[in-house]
């Protein structure tokens, strides 16, 4: 197991490579196999983190879905600045005072490789708190 922090020590330029992909869902499936303790998620988009979550024991027994981020949650979002049919799944690392969050992210603003980022809660689908959260 990694702990959430050496999990979010990860630096930034760094390529995440989880069962042979490195997209964004390839650092979630890290965080969620490594840090929580679940069983590799095997969907193709990363909103199915959201849209299929009762399909997968692997998330329900391991998450609450919710629409408050929360340090330590897995959030999903779709078109907006995510751009992507797929939509996109990140860490949240912390909450912000204005309502943003921040973030640790792999292919967005920086090409398949981890980055932060403060985001806000435009195009977000919801949030996966851990009901263990290591955060």
């Amino acid at each position: 197991m990694t702990t959430w922090n050496e999990f979010t020590s990860i630096p930034n330029g760094t390529q995440v490579l989880n069962h042979s992909w490195d997209q964004c869902v390839a650092l979630a499936n890290l965080y969620h196999e490594s840090v929580i303790g679940g069983s590799f998620v095997p969907v193709a988009s990363a909103y199915q983190w959201w849209t299929l979550f009762n399909l997968f024991p692997t998330l329900y027994q391991n998450y609450t879905q919710s629409y408050t981020p929360v340090a330590g949650a897995i959030f999903i979002a779709r078109y907006g600045i995510y751009n992507a049919p797929d939509g996109h799944i990140g860490v949240v690392t912390g909450v912000n005072g204005d309502g943003s969050f921040n973030t640790m992210e792999q292919n967005a603003g920086t090409w398949r490789y981890v980055g932060r980022y403060t985001r806000s809660m435009s195009n977000i689908l919801g949030f996966l708190i851990p009901k263990n959260n290591p955060a």
